[in-house]
């Protein structure tokens, strides 16, 4: 084989190569995708921790279902919490949290609400004796196929202090 057949040749096997590594992530990340079932998450239970006049701590109890063969590791939620019509907080929690396969797991999201916002849920908590409650955010998991983000969307009703 002469000098120009075997640049030719190791020019067709790099852009060969090239290619193949270009389509292998690709493909990966559409397996991923069938091969991933998103976790179902949904608002368990709002509980009050502290009320004071400079306002209130509450803990959001998220559940979430994964029904997936295999164990995800959540390392990031974003929350935000609607009372009424009024959005009450947005925030975000980074710290893992381990959800086994085929399993219901509890997930706390923690929550500063400002004295004018509580003040307002209180007030229509005494009107009607419950505040209606919406939390919408995301979910990012890590799986065997890299990371994954949905959202979640819960709606709610508080009726009761809870310890």
């Amino acid at each position: 084989m002469n000098r120009s057949a075997r640049t030719t040749a190791v020019r067709r096997f790099a852009v060969t190569l090239l290619a193949g590594a270009t389509l292998v992530p690709a493909a990966c990340a559409s397996l991923a995708k069938q091969a991933f079932v998103t976790p179902v998450v949904t608002l368990k239970d709002v509980q009050v921790k502290a009320i004071g006049l400079t306002g209130g701590a509450v803990d959001l109890v998220l559940e979430v279902n994964n029904p997936n063969e295999y164990r995800l590791d959540a390392n990031r939620v974003t929350y935000t919490l609607v009372v009424d019509s009024a959005k009450i907080a947005t925030g975000q929690i980074t710290q893992l949290v381990t959800l086994p396969p085929k399993q219901v797991s509890q997930v706390r999201l923690p929550v500063t609400i400002s004295a004018a916002e509580l003040f307002g849920a209180a007030k229509l908590f005494a009107k009607s004796g419950a505040v209606a409650y919406h939390v919408i955010g995301e979910v990012t998991v890590a799986t065997p196929f890299g990371s994954i983000t949905r959202p979640y969307d819960s709606v709610g009703q508080f009726e009761g202090l809870r310890p």
